[in-house]
């Protein structure tokens, strides 16, 4: 019986140190799930080369549009640049319409530094 009430009371912890040792008992509160998205979402690439290239926006627009630096977008034409344009969500016919503006362009700007 006495070694049932020290059992209960907690007392073989006061032996050590003589003070009593908090028992922490779980849970100790509750959990509440919050949607928390960690990365930024997808760059909408197609969206992109469509205002850039077929549209003609320069990239001061772009950079208001997409609430992003010039440096940012100018990233993401390189980027779309080095896929060749080949970005999910854009169609073929406007990738080809794409592909010969940024020629045109490419042809005219190597023209001038010959």
């Amino acid at each position: 019986m006495f070694l049932e009430i020290c059992i209960r009371l907690n007392w073989f912890d006061l032996i050590g140190s003589g003070a009593p040792r908090s028992i922490v008992e779980e849970p100790l509160g509750w959990a509440e799930e919050y949607p928390i998205e960690w990365r930024e979402p997808r760059f909408n690439l197609a969206e992109l080369a469509v205002l850039r290239w077929v549209e003609g926006y320069p990239l001061k627009k772009l950079a208001s549009i997409f609430g992003k630096t010039e440096c940012a977008i100018c990233n993401h034409c390189r980027e779309l640049n080095r896929k060749d344009f080949n970005v999910p969500g854009l169609s073929p016919g406007i990738r080809t319409q794409i592909l010969d503006i940024h020629d045109k362009t490419r042809n005219k700007h190597a023209k001038t530094f010959k």
